[in-house]
């Protein structure tokens, strides 16, 4: 019981102190097994799912962390070529803003209204994700099929 105790906040000091954890940190607020892990039947899924978590993909907030680029300048490709807009690519801009993926984030929403409980509130296309990713009650939905790319191990 104690090493259980011991570990458990030597992992909540850590997840609040990284940045690479950032995402993960907001997601996870307590020490335990996700729900979505036995909910969410399909291994692809579940392993997609799992990386956008613990940021294991190739979003350039991760992609430019292992070259040294300042946090500020992992900008999003898409949205710096089609609207001159140096957003910072990170897992919130990629499921929440960016329009790359507009039409999946759409499909998504339309996919997950049944499985999400009336106290999220309205789900729309422009959905916290945040909120869904980190509700224990309903089931993780998958990320947008697009995703699969920036959602391959990092480098």
């Amino acid at each position: 019981k104690q090493l259980k105790s011991s570990f458990r906040t030597i992992w909540q000091k850590s997840i609040y102190t990284s940045s690479k954890l950032s995402f993960y940190s907001k997601l996870k607020t307590t020490f335990g097994k996700e729900q979505y892990l036995d909910h969410v039947t399909k291994y692809k899924d579940r392993t997609n799912t799992t990386r956008l978590r613990i940021s294991a993909h190739r979003l350039e907030i991760e992609v430019g962390r292992y070259k040294k680029v300042p946090r500020n300048e992992r900008t999003c490709t898409w949205c710096d070529i089609v609207f001159n807009d140096k957003t910072v690519e990170d897992e919130t801009h990629f499921l929440n803003h960016c329009d790359m993926n507009a039409t999946y984030r759409s499909r998504l929403v339309h996919k997950i209204k049944s499985l999400i409980p009336t106290d999220l509130g309205p789900i729309t296309n422009q959905t916290n994700f945040l909120k869904i990713l980190s509700n224990p009650t309903i089931s993780s939905p998958r990320p947008p099929e697009n995703c699969q790319t920036h959602l391959s191990p990092s480098l």
